[in-house]
Formats: structure tokens, C-alpha cells, sequence
């Protein structure tokens, strides 16, 4: 049998308008992470641009390393302040901070939580302030009201504590990918994505965060106060006090077997040993192994006082 030039050209631009144009907004680690996975397992093919941005709230924001595997792969990139030159149906959304309003462009939403528990801002952090006994993504649709569009699909994974912040973004980095993956080949085979509504009545909502936030309060137990640490670390900028008005951050931290304060001055420094305070919380005591200087990042110990107050 043969076919015309003109009849083959027809065949191919119907294939063409069939497969799914997919891009993706993506930031930081678990960004580069998916996109790494999506493009060493499905190709660079399977996505048409990415748009990435700056984060001046984390140590390193992966940006460059966005932007050096988009061009390695042959994959448009862009800025979010740049005007886009793409036309797109699915976006997959990774750790973005921004609306987006498109109404062209169906929205697969990239959350670190389990939803409908921890819809909002920074979940990652909460969960791991309130000791959840394991860490989840869900990728959802995108919807109005943040966080509570129907559910495609969701990945968990069982964590043990101590577990700092970065140590939990490596774990669930891989589930990112692992989503993605499964996304964007069931567009790919022109499926539709299954999906299923949330239970409203059973969201729960993890609130934004600013600097006071990261403020230490040392009449919490010396457990709850390393958590806190772990929590809020690197990448971020870490739990902050005052020692004579000067900010410091406390990077590491462990708890101390307690022992009888008589009265419990919350903040003060009870034992110095191998050049390590030890500090009274409002229960139990907490050793800090890495304390520094808000501005210039100077490791402050040893302790220059041993008469030392953290407020």
C-alpha cells in the first residue's frame, strides 16, 4: 500500500495535536529532583519548558542547577519574570510559591503533606514539628482554594526521629519523581489522570512562616526545642536567639539528660562540657553542638562567657 506525502504530512500532525503538551514550574531540590528523573526516564521530549524562580529564603535554591539541566537536555527554560514563548496543557507544579493564573492549563499540584491534613504553607516543617510518623506528597489538581483540588495520587514513607529538615527532603524528593513519573506517562498514553475529591471536613491547615518564627522559645521541653531545630535547619536559615542582644543561629542540637535546676531561668547555661553548653529549657536540658552568627555565619563556640543567657 502507499500513501501520498500529503496524506502522510495529515497523519502526522493529528499524532502530533494528540500527545499532551506537559511543562513544569519547578523549585529547588525536589524540583531539580523530578525533573532530573522525568528527563533520564522519559526524555527530554516530555516536557516543553520549565519556568523556575530564585528562593531567598533557603540557603541554596537549586536555581542554577534548574537552569544547567534544562540546557544540557535541550529543554526551554525560562524565569518566572520572563514572558513565556510556550503554549501548554498540563503543568506539573514542584515547590512553587505563586499563583498561577492560566486558564488554558490544567494544574497537577506537587504538596508535602498527606492531603486534606496540612493543606497551606511550609508542611514539610509542620509535620515534622508535630513528630508525624511518616512524610507524603500528593499531587493534586489545581483548584481555587489552595491545597483542595481532587487527589490523582499520593506516596508516604514511614521516618524516625531525630530527622532533620534536609534529611527529610532527601527522602521525599524520590516520591516527587515517582509521581511525575507515573503522571506523565498516563498523559502520554492518553489516559485520563484518575483522580478523586478530598474530605473537606477532615483538612487541617499549616500556617505561613516569617523570621519570628524561627525564634527559639525556651520554655518549651528540650525535646520539643530540638525538634524545632531540626526542623527549621538547612536549607533554611535555622531556630534564632539572642545571647547580649546579638542573633545567633543554632544549627545542632541534642538533648542532655536532665538534672534539678532549683529554679528553671529558662535560657541560661547550666554545664560547659567539651566546649559545648548545655542549656535549661522550661523542661529538660538541651546541648547545642552548633551555634552561629546571624550575619556573618560564625561558628560561636566555644562560648567566649560562661555566664551565657539564649533568649
Amino acid at each position: 500500500m502507499k500513501f501520498s506525502p500529503s496524506w502522510i504530512g495529515v497523519a502526522i500532525s493529528r499524532v502530533m495535536r494528540a500527545a499532551p503538551v506537559i511543562s513544569a514550574y519547578a523549585m529547588n531540590k525536589k524540583g531539580l529532583e523530578t525533573l532530573r528523573r522525568l528527563i533520564d526516564e522519559l526524555g527530554a521530549g516530555c516536557l516543553t519548558h520549565v519556568v523556575s524562580a530564585r528562593d531567598p529564603n533557603v540557603d541554596q535554591d537549586y536555581y542554577d542547577h534548574i537552569r544547567e539541566l534544562c540546557r544540557r537536555a535541550g529543554v526551554a527554560h525560562f524565569d518566572r519574570t520572563e514572558s513565556l514563548s510556550h503554549a501548554t496543557q498540563y503543568a506539573l507544579v514542584v515547590g512553587w510559591r505563586w499563583l498561577i493564573e492560566d486558564p488554558d492549563v490544567q494544574l497537577v499540584v506537587f504538596h508535602d503533606s498527606l492531603l486534606p491534613r496540612y493543606r497551606g504553607f511550609n508542611p514539610l516543617v509542620s509535620c515534622l514539628l508535630k513528630s508525624e510518623p511518616e512524610l507524603g506528597v500528593t499531587a493534586s489538581w489545581g483548584a481555587r482554594e489552595y491545597d483542595a483540588g481532587d487527589i490523582i495520587a499520593q506516596r508516604s514513607i514511614a521516618v524516625n526521629y531525630p530527622m532533620k529538615i534536609a534529611q527529610a527532603i532527601d527522602l521525599i524528593a524520590p516520591l516527587y519523581a515517582e509521581l511525575a513519573i507515573e503522571i506523565v506517562r498516563t498523559l502520554q498514553s492518553g489516559r485520563p489522570l484518575p483522580s478523586r475529591p478530598q474530605d473537606h471536613a477532615q483538612a487541617t491547615y499549616s500556617l505561613w512562616r516569617d523570621e519570628d518564627d524561627y525564634r527559639i522559645d525556651w520554655r518549651k521541653s528540650a525535646g520539643q526545642i530540638q525538634r524545632f531545630i531540626d526542623a527549621v535547619g538547612h536549607p533554611y536559615k535555622g531556630g534564632s536567639a539572642l545571647v547580649r542582644e546579638r542573633k545567633v543561629r543554632i544549627l545542632d542540637s541534642c538533648v542532655h539528660p536532665d538534672a534539678v535546676v532549683e529554679i528553671r531561668d529558662v535560657g541560661k547555661v547550666l554545664f560547659v562540657r567539651d566546649d559545648l553548653p548545655t542549656v535549661v529549657c522550661g523542661e529538660g536540658l538541651l546541648t547545642l553542638r552548633d551555634v552561629r552568627d546571624d550575619e556573618t555565619g560564625e561558628q560561636l563556640l566555644p562560648l567566649r562567657s560562661f555566664r551565657t543567657r539564649f533568649t
